[in-house]
This record gives structure tokens, C-alpha cells and sequence, in this order.
């Protein structure tokens, strides 16, 4: 492996590091980021779901990506995992972790009375 730069990380040279994962997170990440962007940019506000239903598969997608770098918690995809079971007839569109990892905040994409509703109960 050689030397590092990284004075905290350490490389354990009888582990398997998942690079593939590492390294196509960050630039698939950038393009969901821009496609959500353009998605609220350009939604239709009365008829949003279409919308709203897109940028969900995004955070899911986002948030799948990021466990599999090894960042993720099982609290956090826990959290998300229900968000996912109730899905979008109970307003939740998505959800993803966002912040520092190995824990961090779920952000949850939740629309009208029913996703107030059903934010509440996963917490």
C-alpha cells in the first residue's frame, strides 16, 4: 500500500477495501445532486408527485450508494428502510442519510398533511 498522507487512517494490509464503491459514489453522487436540483427547479406545483417521485429514487439511490462505501449506520438505514415501507400513499417520497459518516441525519422528502403525518411516527 505505501505511506499516506492521512494522519488518522490507517490501511490494514489484510483487508479487502471496496475502491470500486468509494470512488463511483462521489461521481454518481454530483449527477443525482444535479438532476435533483434541476427536478425542483422545474417542478410542476400542481402535480408535484411525478416530481417528487423521481427525487425519491434519488435519495434512495444516494443513500444505498453511501452504505455500500461504508458509511452508513443501521440506525440511519433503519430510519430510511421505514421511510421506504410506507412509501408515497403515506406522502414519504424518499430518504437518505446526509451529514457526517458513520451516522449522521436522515433527510426525508415528505409531501402534504399525510407525510407531516407519517414523519412523525418514524420518530
Amino acid at each position: 500500500y505505501g505511506d499516506i498522507i492521512d494522519p488518522v487512517s490507517k490501511i490494514n494490509p489484510e483487508t479487502n477495501y471496496d475502491i470500486l464503491s468509494c470512488t463511483s459514489h462521489p461521481i454518481y453522487e454530483n449527477e443525482r445532486v444535479l438532476t435533483f436540483k434541476n427536478l425542483i427547479e422545474d417542478i410542476n406545483l400542481n402535480e408535484p408527485k411525478e416530481y417528487l417521485n423521481l427525487m425519491g429514487q434519488l435519495m434512495y439511490l444516494s443513500h444505498k450508494n453511501y452504505s455500500k462505501c461504508g458509511l452508513g449506520n443501521k440506525y440511519t438505514d433503519k430510519i430510511v428502510e421505514m421511510a421506504k415501507e410506507m412509501g408515497h400513499q403515506k406522502g414519504i417520497y424518499g430518504a437518505k442519510i446526509t451529514g457526517g459518516g458513520s451516522g449522521g441525519t436522515v433527510c426525508i422528502l415528505a409531501h402534504g398533511k399525510e407525510g407531516i403525518e407519517s414523519t412523525k411516527l418514524l420518530f
